[in-house]
């Protein structure tokens, strides 16, 4: 009585045996019930075999007899049919099927196609001996003998089965009845002793808890006063466990912690209201040596039969201080930059809509930081800008491929009064944890643009200013010409034509610097280009020899460009490599491919068979007004190659020269796979 849980362990243990017994017996008892389905199964076999056998000696005999192979058809269908049934007999009762029985059903078979074979070979009276011969006869009695013995066997083994199954349900019985009588003899002491031994290892098992935990463990009892604590709050606190044992906790913390501690204590002990039971809270811990730490207090209420307790989990948080307070820095830091800084910054989340934005954003869009957050950013852009926003932001989320991320781009921004300015937006993607961000930079580029339009309108009037006189000069030399008529010297007419050339190369070189500044300048009208279509353009344009050969690759990649601009680059690059050529017949190859060290790339190679160009100028015929010959042997400004860079470059490619002097030249261009369709 002392003891009710023994009580009910005995009877959940004698119910489990008892109910146990039950199962064995169903068990037997299907077990029985499997039995007479398989032992019923093969006494289907059986008759099954008998009567297989007999349709394929029929089958075979008559085939002997009236010569008609279409018994033969019979036999063949019937003959599978006869194995499958022997071989799942064998399966079900190989201790009875013999292998005499086995061994004359595989020789009925053998004669019976023999005799298959007779016939077809027009022997039937050989059939017919084999068949209705002494040795079939004797091996048809030994296998219908052996089919007999096969039933009887399957009986004989009927009784023995019952009889054997009549005994497990006895033993099982006997068993269930012996093991209530053990557990109602023996089943309190072994409890009792089993109960016993689990008490010492829950015990043992919380002191290992105990010892081997990070945090320090301390437990005090109503008091306040210290019962137990692990090694790791000896390490932590730098008391041994015997020095601070029977103390008050209240010596671990310094004031006004330690009286604040008692106060607590005082009130739950008389109101029942914690105040740190059940809760974290940071305090301060105290050292043997004086020194302080900060810590986090866990506290649980625990109760012992009668007796109750109080335990403390303690986490030194100085790192975590430490680092909490460097994150605190770096948003300061962060915020600071973000308030300070002379450009609009704006961030938004993953639908676009805006989080944050600094003061700037606010001077330069007329909106307070509260009027924008929480909006869509599209409010900050016109039509059609705020259309084609969400559709880039929409793609790349579903693709991953970006349009405007990582990218400077040129659009408009809307102000609150309804004005709008040009700007240069720049996106980055920020991760924090599983959140995405963007963050964009806005420059206001209006007064970039006005000066732009300022040096286009100066380009222009120079442009004019300049060629005026150059067609003054021109028109001066060949009044000169007419003036002096035949009696023009042959140094005098020299040096007129000369002067006639450098007035053109001085037109040509006014005419590349106003092409020069106007690239770059304006929206992208990027439209897809087929380079096979632009390259047949380009030879409509440029007068090629008849000398030259221009091989151009099949199915050359369509990129996003300026159509204007790349015939620029190719009439140049083709038109450069006939100027310059040492023969008057040569060969220029134009291929492109993927770019095989970076895939964000497809290059572009126009090759010649040209005197080629040392690799010490490969820069430098890239610079405007460079060239390698001498201006009067070959007319050229040194502005061409100067304008293919910077249109190549103004759609964020690249141009490099492979240069190799005395084996042609080779133009390398690197098209983005981002301009690409």
């Amino acid at each position: 009585m002392k003891s009710p849980l023994v009580w009910k362990l005995c009877w959940i243990l004698a119910i489990f045996i008892v109910g146990a017994g039950i199962w064995s017996v169903w068990s037997v008892y299907q077990e029985i019930s499997l039995e007479k389905k398989r032992n019923l199964k093969i006494n289907q076999l059986s008759g099954t075999i008998i009567y297989l056998d007999e349709v394929l000696t029929a089958s075979a005999r008559l085939a002997a007899a009236q010569g008609d192979l279409a018994w033969e058809t019979r036999y063949n269908s019937f003959e599978p049919k006869l194995d499958a049934a022997i071989q799942e007999a064998k399966r079900l009762l190989p201790q009875v099927f013999k292998n005499q029985t086995n061994s004359a059903n595989q020789k009925l078979v053998e004669m019976e196609a023999h005799s298959f074979g007779l016939i077809r070979a027009g022997q039937r009276e050989a059939a017919i001996e084999i068949l209705f011969g002494e040795k079939y006869e004797e091996q048809k009695k030994i296998y219908r003998n052996g089919m007999k013995e096969l039933a009887t066997a399957i009986s004989k083994i009927n009784l023995s089965e019952l009889e054997k199954n009549k005994k497990r349900v006895f033993i099982i019985g006997v068993g269930v009845i012996a093991a209530l009588v053990f557990i109602l003899v023996f089943g309190l002491s072994s409890l009792k002793s089993f109960s016993s031994r689990t008490k010492r290892e829950v015990e043992e098992k919380s002191r290992r808890i105990l010892e081997t935990a990070i945090d320090p463990i301390i437990s005090i009892d109503e008091k306040g006063i210290i019962q137990v604590c692990n090694p790791a709050a000896e390490k932590e606190f730098g008391y041994m466990s015997s020095e601070i044992a029977g103390q008050n906790i209240k010596m671990l913390m310094p004031s006004p912690y330690s009286e604040e501690h008692d106060t607590y204590l005082a009130n739950y002990m008389k109101t029942g209201k914690a105040q740190i039971i059940g809760l974290v809270r940071e305090l301060v811990g105290l050292r043997k040596d004086g020194s302080v730490f900060p810590m986090e207090l866990s506290v649980s209420e625990v109760w012992v039969e009668d007796h109750r307790s109080f335990t403390g989990i303690v986490r030194n948080i100085s790192q975590l201080k430490q680092t909490r307070n460097e994150l605190n820095r770096s948003e300061a830091r962060s915020r600071s930059i973000l308030e300070t800084a002379i450009d609009p910054i704006i961030s938004i989340d993953e639908k676009g809509i805006v989080q944050l934005c600094n003061p700037a954003a606010e001077k330069e869009f007329g909106y307070m930081s509260s009027e924008i957050a929480g909006q869509n950013i599209k409010m900050l852009m016109p039509s059609p800008y705020s259309e084609e926003h969400d559709t880039y932001l929409a793609n790349y989320m579903k693709t991953g491929k970006a349009q405007i991320i990582g990218l400077v781009r040129e659009l408009v921004g809307l102000r609150k009064d309804g004005s709008v300015f040009p700007m240069e937006l720049s996106v980055s993607e920020v991760w924090v944890e599983d959140h995405r961000s963007f963050t964009g930079i806005v420059r206001n580029i209006s007064h970039t643009k006005k000066m732009i339009q300022e040096l286009e309108q100066f380009a222009y009037i120079v442009s004019h200013d300049l060629k005026a006189p150059l067609r003054a000069i021109e028109s001066l030399s060949e009044w000169i010409e007419e003036d002096l008529g035949n009696d023009v010297s042959e140094e005098t007419a020299e040096n007129i034509t000369m002067l006639r050339g450098r007035v053109h190369r001085m037109e040509g070189l006014i005419n590349g610097i106003l092409e020069y500044s106007r690239i770059g300048n304006g929206e992208h009208n990027l439209t897809s280009c087929n380079l096979n279509m632009v390259l047949d353009e380009v030879l409509d344009l440029i007068a090629v020899p008849v000398n030259f050969s221009i091989e151009i690759g099949k199915q050359l990649p369509d990129i996003m460009a300026e159509h204007i601009k790349l015939i620029q680059v190719f009439t140049n690059l083709i038109g450069n490599s006939i100027k310059h050529h040492n023969n008057s017949h040569g060969k220029i190859n134009i291929s492109a491919g993927e770019y095989e060290r970076d895939r964000k790339f497809i290059e572009i190679f126009v090759t010649d068979d040209g005197p080629g160009i040392s690799p010490e100028y490969s820069e430098k015929i890239f610079k405007i007004f460079q060239t390698l010959a001498a201006r009067d042997d070959k007319e050229n400004t040194g502005v061409g190659l100067a304008i293919v860079k910077k249109i190549i470059e103004n759609h964020d490619g690249q141009i490099h020269l492979l240069a190799n002097a005395g084996i042609g030249t080779t133009f390398h261009i690197l098209w983005p796979k981002g301009a690409t369709q």
